[in-house]
């Protein structure tokens, strides 16, 4: 019979390293079951901390509901005014009103809940804005995903913000990387849920003249999740007599160019935020968010040029266009505060790492206005690579390119138009056209295998069994591509049991696409 010992030595790896080996791992791993332990207890401190009896919750909910439907009953009268008899006829009255007090409490729960939690978060010993509740099933939580940047199983409950107040001694225009105008209140220094504030967003125009905002006037501070400061409203008995109303203005503050509101085709409404005409890099202040949108994280992330070393470049004339990143001279940044010879030498080493980038991702770096990370990686699966991409730089090709894109699933008229807009600009094809020549740009991964390989789906109606981004992703991975309208190009039309369009089946069969019930799809699928 063979011992343990032997079966290490079986194994080819000298026995003490075996054993040394299996004892740290032995060792790692009571530290770990050691820490989970002190980790759950703490878990469990917190909760009781927060915990609210359901009974009491109720209860109390009841009490506001009461007091609630007894206001309405007096209209307007105190209930201290009243006599006895009048108080007694009102108690009958109520009591026999238990089950509307009832459908009231429920709606008052979540909000009395709310204030409870409000009132226990000073007691906890961290810092805390809100709670988060999960659906806690691992199970269901993969069944429901994740959108781009959230998952769909879990909800923030965000607590009020701490207020403070200030003087506006100035109102300043801020240019984002799409043209968007956005005034910022420049405060007179205050401390806000224990950080100093000194800039508050007035988020638009039509803010600015609902809340009547003027500079010089003492102004309620917030800050909104505990993060970004906002202008609750004005105490306009301190505003000074010579007060003016603040006029948006009519053009950019950096290139001087047209300020327009967009018309929106759905709402029948102009937008709120007013935006630069300037599509490209002639706007200054476009230019230099398009380039930290380049660099950002999800796109290049180049390790040592963030930000605010994008916007030192910026002054020195380093930078104008994203290329220039890949010619900057670094004898000259080596001689710059906060650089030397070894932080030179590592950004240069960062930069030409990043040079190396995938299809989706250098679509998403360019910063397109509605063009996020989802739609990047729709578009460089219709487009493969950049030859194909590139051909949209060309005024002919562009009209053909744009018209293919209405059959992509998630790609609409607001993100074609955006396209459309970003490309009819000629600074814009100057940068990426520079762009491609230095960067090694990589063809997007087609799946080469599937049952659904070089076949194309369409959903529509909600299915039984699964959800249909479920749906989409099984089909993905199975080598199938998804089209968002029935056109020539598409073979299998998905027909769901709940509320399908009745458009886009009369489409599909114009069109001579082959139409699948739920039940044949999944009988397809498992076949």
């Amino acid at each position: 019979m063979k011992t343990f010992f032997d079966f290490l030595e079986e194994e080819g790896t000298e026995l003490d390293e075996r054993v040394d080996s299996l004892m740290t791992r032995i060792k790692r791993a009571k530290a770990l079951r050691k820490n989970r332990a002190k980790i759950k207890m703490g878990q469990k401190r917190a909760r009781k901390k927060i915990k609210i009896d359901k009974k009491t919750l109720m209860k109390r909910a009841k009490k506001a509901a009461r007091s609630k439907l007894a206001k309405k009953r007096l209209k307007g009268a105190k209930l201290s005014d009243l006599g006895l008899g009048q108080k007694i006829a009102l108690s009958k009255y109520l009591d026999k009103k238990s089950g509307k007090i009832e459908k009231i409490a429920k709606r008052l729960v979540k909000g009395i809940r709310k204030k409870e939690l409000e009132k226990k978060r000073s007691e906890l010993n961290y810092d805390i804005d809100g709670i988060v509740y999960k659906v806690n099933n691992f199970e269901l939580q993969g069944r429901l995903g994740n959108l781009s940047s959230v998952p769909r199983w879990a909800i923030a409950h965000k607590f009020s913000a701490e207020k403070g107040f200030s003087i506006i001694n100035d109102i300043e225009i801020q240019v984002g990387r799409t043209g968007a105008l956005t005034p910022v209140a420049k405060l007179k220094p205050v401390t806000v849920g224990g950080v100093v504030v000194s800039n508050a967003t007035l988020h638009n125009e039509d803010e600015i003249k609902r809340k009547d905002i003027r500079i010089g006037d003492t102004v309620c501070i917030q800050r909104a999740g505990d993060v970004i400061p906002n202008v609750v409203f004005v105490e306009k008995n301190k505003r000074p007599k010579n007060s003016k109303e603040f006029n948006f203005p009519l053009k950019c503050p950096s290139c001087g160019s047209k300020v327009k509101k967009e018309y929106n085709q759905q709402t029948k409404k102009f937008d709120v935020v007013a935006r630069c005409t300037s599509e490209g890099y002639e706007c200054n202040k476009i230019a230099i968010e398009k380039i930290k949108h380049f660099i950002s994280k999800d796109a290049l992330n180049i390790d040592g040029l963030g930000k605010r070393v994008v916007e030192k470049f910026w002054e020195l004339n380093f930078v104008r266009f994203p290329h220039d990143i890949f010619k900057l001279n670094y004898k000259k940044i080596e001689e710059l505060d906060g650089f030397g010879y070894q932080s030179a030498n590592n950004l240069k080493s960062a930069i030409n790492k990043s040079k190396e980038i995938t299809l989706e991702k250098f679509i998403f770096s360019l910063g397109i206005r509605h063009i996020g990370q989802e739609n990047a990686k729709i578009l460089a699966n219709y487009f493969l690579d950049i030859k194909s991409f590139s051909k949209i730089f060309d005024k002919k090709n562009r009209e053909k390119i744009i018209n293919g894109l209405i059959d992509l699933d998630g790609v609409g008229e607001t993100q074609i138009k955006s396209i459309q807009n970003f490309f009819s600009n000629s600074s814009n094809i100057k940068a990426v056209s520079e762009l491609i020549k230095v960067l090694k740009i990589t063809d997007f991964k087609l799946k080469k295998d599937g049952k659904f390989l070089e076949t194309t789906f369409m959903l529509t109606g909600g299915l039984s069994r699964m959800s249909r981004s479920e749906a989409k992703n099984i089909i993905e991975e199975n080598g199938g591509k998804i089209l968002g309208t029935p056109s020539k190009k598409l073979d299998y039309l998905i027909v769901g049991d709940s509320k399908p369009t009745t458009k886009k089946i009369e489409q599909a069969k114009n069109n001579g696409v082959s139409i699948l019930s739920e039940k044949a799809w999944y009988d397809m699928l498992d076949s």
